[in-house]
């Protein structure tokens, strides 16, 4: 399934933007906040339609800028966050064009996309400070996930040097890795 057809047939029919209200995603936003500079430029990739990017502004301040693949999710952020910078892209190659930020957030979208290598390739690339990338630790019911991760396969995805540091987290996976910087 596309972002196109996932946001237009899945998240917006079930207002599934509502969940994220949950206790175990406000969890997850604090856990992504505490991970991210104080201050500075901040990307948002595969936010849909800019609730994770509102919720992420409100905890860490910042300039930031939603990306999504859904050109619907991006209609829909843009009429509902207004104040916030939105971008629809066609591939994650796409992403270099838009520069370097201090921080990179691609949360519970790894496992929607048919190459997750080349994905955490090009978040790689426009971090220039620290990236935080979550993902499902166990099987969820939902029509968009094409992957569930071990511990081993996320690693495998970041250089050896510096290392990215991998928490199991209630029911997410959450890495984070420092740009020409050892993670804590």
């Amino acid at each position: 399934m596309n972002a196109e057809a996932y946001i237009s047939q899945h998240w917006l029919p079930k207002n599934i933007s509502e969940h994220l209200k949950s206790p175990k995603h406000q969890q997850r936003f604090d856990w992504i906040a505490e991970r991210l500079p104080a201050a500075g430029r901040f990307i948002d990739v595969g936010c849909a339609c800019g609730h994770s990017t509102a919720e992420l502004a409100a905890r860490v301040g910042g300039e930031w800028t939603g990306i999504d693949f859904s050109e619907s999710a991006i209609k829909e952020a843009v009429r509902v966050f207004s104040a916030t910078t939105f971008h629809c892209l066609k591939t994650s190659e796409e992403l270099s064009a838009l520069g370097q930020f201090d921080g990179v957030v691609c949360s519970e979208v790894l496992e929607h996309v048919p190459d997750p290598a080349g994905m955490v390739r090009a978040l790689n690339a426009i971090t220039g400070g620290t990236l935080v990338l979550t993902t499902p630790a166990q099987k969820v019911n939902d029509p968009g996930h094409l992957w569930l991760f071990t511990v081993e396969e996320l690693a495998a995805f970041f250089p050896a040097d510096p290392p990215a540091k991998i928490e199991h987290l209630g029911i997410f996976h959450v890495v984070t890795w420092k740009q020409g910087r050892k993670t804590p």
